[in-house]
């Protein structure tokens, strides 16, 4: 029971209320109420969590205590200023209750500014904050703000609020910014503070930088942001900060300054003026710049208000402008030979710029993929989009400039030479002189450091041309099953590797299917899971100067015919391969010796959900019928609109949970949904005994997935037998459930990746070649 008890007592929740906009890419907090004190607690059962009533002292085990809003406009309303939210402790004596009689209708309540609205497009967050001493004494003072999206509208009468969605529970509105990278700091003595970063191509090579700075529940608060910028030029500095209104705070602007090194933002100190404009509990502060640097990841630094136990200086990772010195290199693509780049023009990048997970909770998200096609696909095409994110490129002219899609910033595995090898060497060239330290600080220093990539040199004949290393050695696959492309791995997934390079390099083979997993949040007995942020590519080019493309049937009929039949030989069906897409047709790149590569197929496989989100894109002449038929415009934007020529498939999970998948799309994309039902009900015809009985996911790439008996499989099931028992082998010729599709194991040692054992471990040996180049043993 959470105890309710009405002042003057202090055993009661305070709740504020605060509202975000997002317009534009930017997140800013544009209002904040003051604190609702709580006095009497319903017992509803809202949350249908099975409410287990108290007295209205208390709100009992899985109730909830619903208000109106003019419950929460007044009169129990009292100052932030008078609770510590990491205790939760107030004075109930003296808590500066607000008793007026409201008449100007807005009193402490929610307020904002009317020029912080009426902006297009723009997208309003309401946050609710519970901050009680008894949660805050039980260790859960950081699952108590929940936001909801609403719309806001002005009309004759004012402004209209309605609600939009459900509420987002047990998260705080930072996280519904999309594409920002969320750093999350518990500090040892005062609650949390939260750093979020976002950066945004503009026009002409610019790029936007856009900061967060939230005080979820720390009394000791922040003063100042401190960002490395080395020399790079910026433009366009700014800020923003909630107006505090009945406070006693002030609301100076912050100041900025530019030093060596440094670029930084800040208030007063605490001794200098306790009330002055810091970062305090539940609000956040927006700040932003402008620059032609290309991101890298850094450490930012926070300057903590009041004095405490703790350190005065927080760190977290963000992005920031990429030094000159330390910058990766990249020339020579989207149908651009690399001497047409120029020396001064190429990219630089820098630590490559990460994949950015979704705001929704992993369980959540997973829940709604696996149920609904319509969610799915949608998921699938913003995947998409944010793998095709570019980063420029001027040509010679200085005038003239190409972009270069996000993953092919990052490290190419596959075969020698690569880039993981080097990268794990100087991993374990700083392991082998800092023995103690810790890995992950070594694995982020890699990353920062690990400036190689010149991408014109990677680009040869010889790289595309490489055989993907799941089928080299295995003699009992037979030639014709054999891939060729290339795998190509984020900044978080190589800082995993590298920080549990030991447990890989150790990982086991012959581990039983069905022994439990080690715990609930963890598939492999080897590791632990990847983070969230991890993503997988595989790549599959064809030479264009050799010849025209074959072009794949991948109609509701087609598919139908190639899954159905088990007997078949479940090849794509293809028609004569007489197309010769132009450079505008197809994503290009030229290879040193004057090739034509196209890119025909590419899988991204992102780590949002515990099975992994399997995307595959392949090539078409027809890409606007069936699995491109729902293709959003905004995928067409990139590199002069050669990705509105690809299909995509998803699946994220082992079970089709969505009963109908296809009848979302019957009459706004009934190509579409032709195919999903014929696929859906071909799989449908090869459930076997249970625990097998259930209708699977179907998603396989007709370029990538081209060997007999592949196109009946899926990403998924292929993917659970890495490092395992089960031959590859056996998922084409069907000797394992539903030709792979059914789970068929209870763990996954390799964390569903075939990288680990065949490029990193047993197999491929990478982490033993490189820990034998740098001498060093565990």
């Amino acid at each position: 029971m959470l105890s309710w008890d009405p002042l003057p007592a202090n055993t009661h929740p305070v709740i504020t209320m605060n509202l975000y906009r997002l317009y534009d890419g930017r997140m800013v907090q544009i209002g904040q109420s003051w604190a609702k004190h709580g006095f009497f607690a319903l017992q509803h059962d809202v949350c249908n969590l099975g409410c287990q009533p108290a007295s209205g002292n208390g709100l009992g085990v899985g109730c909830s205590d619903p208000y109106g809003s003019m419950t929460n406009q007044g009169p129990n309303l009292g100052s932030r200023s008078e609770v510590n939210p990491s205790t939760g402790y107030f004075d109930g004596i003296s808590a500066n209750v607000h008793q007026d009689d409201h008449s100007d209708g807005i009193s402490h309540g929610l307020q904002v500014p009317h020029n912080e609205l009426g902006k297009p497009d723009a997208r309003y967050f309401v946050e609710g904050h519970y901050i009680t001493p008894d949660d805050a004494l039980a260790g859960n003072g950081t699952n108590n703000a929940s936001y909801r999206e609403v719309g806001i509208s002005e009309t004759e009468q004012g402004w209209l609020v309605n609600n939009k969605g459900l509420t987002i529970r047990e998260k705080s509105a930072i996280e519904a910014w999309e594409g920002a990278h969320i750093s999350k700091i518990d500090t040892d003595d005062d609650g949390r503070i939260v750093l979020a970063s976002k950066v945004t191509q503009l026009q002409g090579g610019q790029f936007r930088y856009d900061y967060a700075v939230y005080n979820m529940n720390s009394d000791r608060g922040i003063r100042a942001l401190r960002l490395p910028l080395s020399e790079a030029a910026i433009s366009n500095v700014g800020s923003s900060a909630p107006l505090s209104h009945g406070e006693a705070w002030s609301n100076a602007p912050w100041s900025v300054a530019m030093s060596q090194g440094s670029l930084s933002w800040s208030t007063a100190r605490h001794t200098d003026d306790p009330n002055a404009n810091a970062v305090r509990w539940g609000n956040t502060y927006s700040f932003w710049f402008e620059s032609r640097h290309p991101p890298q990841m850094g450490l930012a630094s926070l300057l903590r208000f009041k004095p405490g136990t703790g350190s005065g200086t927080l760190t977290a990772e963000a992005h920031v402008p990429a030094t000159l010195g330390e910058s990766k290199v990249l020339s020579g693509v989207n149908n651009r030979p690399p001497e047409e780049l120029s020396e001064e023009g190429r990219l630089l990048v820098g630590r490559a710029l990460d994949y950015a997970p979704s705001t929704v909770d992993s369980e959540t998200l997973f829940a709604q993929l696996k149920t609904s096609m319509a969610e799915r696909r949608k998921f699938g095409w913003k995947v998409v989009e944010a793998m095709l994110q570019p980063h420029e490129v001027l040509l010679a002219e200085g005038e003239e400039s190409v972009d270069v899609p996000r993953w092919q910033t990052w490290y190419e595995g596959t075969g020698q030479p690569n880039e993981i090898l080097p990268m794990l060497g100087l991993y374990f060239d700083k392991l082998k002189a800092n023995p103690g330290a810790d890995p992950s600080e070594l694995a982020d220093q890699t990353l920062n450091d690990f400036g190689q990539k010149k991408l014109a040199e990677r680009l040869t004949d010889e790289r595309f041309e490489k055989e993907l290393l799941q089928f080299i050695g295995r003699s009992e696959v037979p030639a014709e099953f054999e891939g060729r492309g290339n795998t190509i791995f984020s900044p978080s997934f190589m800082r995993h590797v590298m920080e549990h390079a030991q447990e890989i390099e150790n990982c086991a083979r012959d581990i039983p299917g069905d022994l439990p997993p080690p715990a609930p949040d963890n598939f492999s007995h080897c590791f632990p899971e990847f983070p969230r942020s991890a993503v997988m590519v595989k790549t599959k080019w064809q030479n264009l100067n050799e010849g025209a493309i074959q072009r794949h049937d991948t109609s509701g009929t087609a598919l139908s015919a190639v899954i159905v039949d088990s007997m078949s030989s479940a090849t794509w069906p293809g028609v004569p391969a007489t197309e010769n897409p132009d450079n505008d047709e197809i994503y290009v790149n030229i290879s040193q010796e004057g090739t034509r590569w196209g890119l025909t197929g590419i899988h991204f496989v992102t780590k949002d959900v515990r099975e992994w989100v399997w995307v595959s894109l392949w090539w078409s002449p027809k890409a606007d019928k069936d699995f491109g038929a729902d293709r959003p415009a905004s995928v067409t934007q990139f590199n002069d609109g050669v990705w509105k020529n690809y299909k995509m498939c998803v699946v994220s999970s082992f079970i089709e949970g969505d009963a109908k998948p296809w009848k979302s799309f019957e009459t706004s994309h009934p190509s579409l949904s032709d195919a999903l039902q014929m696929s859906f009900e071909a799989t449908k015809r090869q459930v076997a005994a249970a625990p097998h009985n259930e209708t699977t996911a179907w998603c396989s790439n007709p370029f990538i997935e081209f060997h007999t008996g592949n196109a009946r499989t899926s990403c998924i099931g292929c993917h659970q037998y890495s490092q395992t028992d089960t031959d590859f082998g056996a998922v084409l010729t069907g000797s394992v459930p539903q030709f792979g599709r059914s789970r068929n194991r209870l763990n996954f040692p390799p964390d569903f990746s075939f990288a680990i054992p065949d490029e990193f471990g047993f197999r491929g040996r990478t982490i033993a070649r490189a820990r034998a180049a740098a001498q060093f043993d565990w």
